[in-house]
């Protein structure tokens, strides 16, 4: 059995009360939110990646220091290992991940660009529009 540590995070009062309040709603402790939140990152995220849609209109990414993102590129655009990866994890087979479709859970950006992200694909777009020109 591992032996568990402690983490101590410093948060503003204002969402330390609204992070204890989600907890309270959800009615589960402080301890079981960040828990599952870290698990969940590290499980399904994509560190130093961004996720973005290509000229066909695919969820794809790329690399980004100071992001990471949690979700599924297109099936197609990963390396056959990493189809691997999923397809075990989701109990289906490889050739069923084909042609599948990819979605974003959050993207978190803290790169230079400071970038806010309500809608990452609006934002990444315009952002993409703005490095054409």
């Amino acid at each position: 059995m591992s032996q568990e540590k402690r983490l101590h995070v410093r948060l503003d009062e204002g969402l330390l009360n609204a992070a204890q309040q989600f907890a309270e709603d959800a009615g589960i402790s402080m301890n079981q939110l960040v828990r599952g939140l870290l698990h969940w990152v590290v499980e399904d995220g994509r560190p130093g990646r961004e996720p973005f849609l290509n000229d066909d209109g695919e969820l794809v990414e790329r690399e980004q220091a100071g992001c990471f993102w949690v979700g599924l590129p297109q099936s197609d655009s990963l390396p056959k290992a990493e189809r691997e990866r999923i397809a075990r994890k989701m109990g289906i087979s490889v050739g069923d991940m084909k042609g599948r479709s990819g979605y974003v859970n959050v993207v978190m950006d803290y790169s230079e660009r400071r970038a806010v992200r309500r809608d990452p694909f609006i934002d990444l777009s315009l952002q993409e529009q703005q490095k054409k020109k």
